[in-house]
């Protein structure tokens, strides 16, 4: 089974993400968690498996370019799929978060078609469309 980690304080933007799990034809399991500290102590728990992770980067008690760095200093980023799943459109955040290893940053838009169009476009390449080295698949 391929286990997706939504790191994401928006109730909205969470069940949205549902809703696209639920009637995805990928088999899935998802976790949500509501903030970066919360995704540390996870992957703390869960050191012998990798993660599919979309991150937020505006979050409570710790950012997501806080957990980046943390993720980097700790040699975890290349562990995991980090992807930036943001509101944030300004050059400097793509630009750190792509300097602190995210494979992907992805601009939330503000109605929800185009939110579940690409929810489901990020699933189908990253589960369908991308190869990735052997110890990387079984995520």
């Amino acid at each position: 089974m391929n286990h997706i980690v939504l790191v994401e304080d928006d109730p909205d933007d969470v069940y949205f993400f549902r809703q696209v799990i639920k009637k995805s034809d990928i088999e899935l399991r998802l976790t949500n968690l509501s903030d970066g500290i919360e995704l540390l102590e996870f992957l703390n728990r869960k050191q012998d498996e990798q993660f599919l992770i979309f991150l937020d980067l505006n979050m409570p008690r710790m950012s997501g370019l806080e957990v980046l760095a943390h993720l980097k200093e700790k040699e975890l980023i290349n562990k995991h799929i980090v992807i930036a799943y943001t509101t944030s459109d300004y050059n400097k955040d793509i630009e750190d978060a792509y300097d602190l290893g995210v494979k992907s940053y992805i601009v939330k838009p503000s109605n929800q078609a185009e939110l579940s169009s690409l929810i489901q476009s990020a699933l189908d390449y990253w589960f369908n469309w991308n190869k990735l080295p052997e110890p990387i698949n079984g995520i």
